[in-house]
């Protein structure tokens, strides 16, 4: 059954009021036409009477794409207590902002009465004077019930009081609001079932994650609207940004409605947009975006046991909730000591080798696989190490790997070198680093020893630098990468190397700039030095083969 569900999203007001998000002119923009054009979501949020960066955002909407005007609401407050609705600043802000939206909120809870030093009745003529004055300007309204859910559990009949008050203003649709995010589905619940029989007016909800339960709560206010055949609007913020522990996170809560109880929230084809939005949204918030969040998130429908890649492969509902191109995320089989033939075979056929599960060279994979984790690798981000030695393997069993990291070159060695001078006086600090690096390489006229130096800002910096000296005459294609993102952490594979004699593991990632390709390699050992060049020396060895670069040099010498 499809049933009307209108979403309403705070990202650029309650959103922004997250601790360590300070979003631009230009990120607010661009935030707010990508969730129109691409998600299409008919009402987005801005605050023209707190700030001048909004107000600014709306008359560059207004030049830019004056069409999506209409997806604007201007959000602000009711009356002070002693104001007139006509010399009420914040009010004039919302009219003057030429939006044909507004959403204002006022007071349900007869406790936060006391603070703004108003009565009950002072506090309902505001509401109502509120509310008339922008529809007598023209404005669809939408009145925001503030702590609606504590004040219910208070003074019932006051709070309901305040909704009816607002409905014979005029509002358009009256938001039940969880703003301390303390209450629990069952009561989001049963407080709407009685709400319903008492307005007649569209109803909504607007939720906090405090109890970690803004989610859920979303949920059940739409289940209680359609027990009644109500429509119902939610209000919350993508990736649940916001002030405290956060929003309601439409992240979530859009493909929940959309694919789970088939309702009417954006069109089908926009849905698969939305790891695209969510992530953009992080990457504008300067945020990193959790690898487990529902739908979105890189490990959402990662699989690792061998049992339940076997059976995705025959129907992805045996192990997910939903198929990840619905939302645009992808599947990921990882492979480690638990991984099964399947996952095996799945990753082959990603790399385009086509194994059958009789293969005895699986059986070689899994082994080695398991080995080498019990030396700290992992290759769950790491895909590019992983097809570099599943194809090592194939041309050569004893190499493995190695095949590959000594077809195209050799390193004989490489020395790093880190001068530290002042150590203990900061502002003098001095620090130099770098890396000297003798590779064989061999053409037509034999083999050359070429004996390369750089300096870097670091290590790693130093021997990438070092490495790309000797290596770009003759593959000049490896100009193409960059490393992007470099992680280190300590592995428990041993035992007995603890502390700074712990075994590390680093990842490394790796985009080609040529079309855009982004690959993981590993590397692994108690020294971070040698496990960072191994990490590094993949991602070279990994763009040479992927773009099938002819090797001036075959020797078989593992590094």
């Amino acid at each position: 059954m499809k049933t009307k569900v209108t979403l309403y999203d705070c990202t650029l007001r309650d959103g922004a009021q997250m601790a360590g998000i300070n979003f631009s002119l230009r990120d607010k923009y661009k935030i707010f036409i990508t969730l129109v054009e691409e998600l299409g979501i008919p009402y987005i949020e801005v605050y023209p009477s707190s700030n001048v960066k909004d107000r600014n955002l709306i008359d560059k909407i207004r030049q830019k794409n004056p069409e999506y005007l209409r997806n604007l609401s201007a959000f602000g407050s009711t009356r002070k207590v002693d104001n007139d609705v006509t010399e009420d600043r914040n009010l004039q802000l919302i009219i003057d902002s030429g939006l044909q939206t507004a959403c204002i909120f006022g007071k349900s809870w007869d406790f936060h009465l006391n603070f703004i030093r108003a009565t009950f009745e002072q506090n309902l003529s505001m509401i109502k004077e509120s509310i008339g004055y922008l529809k007598e300007h023209g404005l669809t309204v939408f009145y925001d019930a503030e702590h609606f859910f504590d004040g219910y559990k208070s003074n019932p009949s006051y709070a309901i009081q305040t909704l009816r008050v607002a409905e014979k203003a005029g509002a358009d649709a009256i938001i039940l609001c969880d703003t301390n995010g303390g209450s629990l589905p069952h009561e989001i619940y049963d407080i709407f079932e009685i709400i319903i029989t008492k307005i007649e007016s569209p109803l909504g909800f607007h939720g906090h994650h405090d109890c970690g339960m803004g989610n859920a709560n979303s949920i059940a206010a739409v289940k209680a609207c359609l027990n009644h055949n109500r429509t119902c609007q939610i209000q919350g913020t993508f990736n649940g940004l916001g002030e405290r522990t956060g929003n309601a996170n439409l992240t979530t809560i859009l493909p929940v409605l959309a694919l789970k109880m088939n309702l009417s929230v954006v069109p089908d084809e926009k849905l698969k947009h939305l790891t695209e939005v969510s992530n953009l949204i992080y990457e504008l918030a300067n945020l990193t975006p959790p690898l487990d969040s529902p739908f979105v998130g890189y490990n959402a429908f990662a699989h690792k046991g061998g049992m339940h890649v076997a059976a995705i492969e025959k129907d992805f509902k045996a192990y997910e909730a939903t198929n990840p191109e619905d939302v645009g995320n992808k599947r990921r089989v990882l492979v480690s000591e638990m991984s099964g033939r399947s996952a095996i075979l799945h990753k082959c056929d990603k790399f385009g080798i086509q194994l059958s599960k009789e293969d005895p060279l699986v059986a070689e994979i899994l082994k080695i696989i398991k080995r080498k984790e019990s030396h700290g690798y992992t290759y769950e981000g790491a895909d590019a190490s992983l097809e570099i030695l599943i194809r090592g393997l194939m041309h050569d069993p004893e190499q493995a790997a190695g095949y590959y990291r000594t077809l195209y070159f050799e390193v004989d060695y490489f020395r790093v070198m880190t001068d530290v001078r002042n150590v203990f006086r900061e502002e003098d600090l001095e620090i130099y680093t770098d890396s000297s690096i003798k590779t064989l390489i061999e053409d037509e006229s034999g083999t050359d020893e070429f004996h390369t130096a750089a300096d870097g800002n670091g290590p790693v910096n130093a021997m990438d630098n070092a490495l790309r000296k000797a290596l770009i005459h003759f593959y000049p294609v490896l100009k193409e990468i960059e490393l992007i993102d470099f992680k280190v952490r300590i592995s428990n594979a041993a035992e007995q190397e603890k502390g700074t004699a712990s075994r590390v593991r680093v990842l490394v990632e790796t985009r080609d700039r040529s079309d855009g390709h982004i690959w993981g390699t590993i590397g692994s050992h108690v020294n971070i030095i040698v496990a960072s060049f191994v990490a590094l020396l993949d991602s070279y060895v990994y763009k040479l083969m992927k773009d099938d670069i002819k090797p001036v040099r075959r020797k078989s010498k593992q590094i």
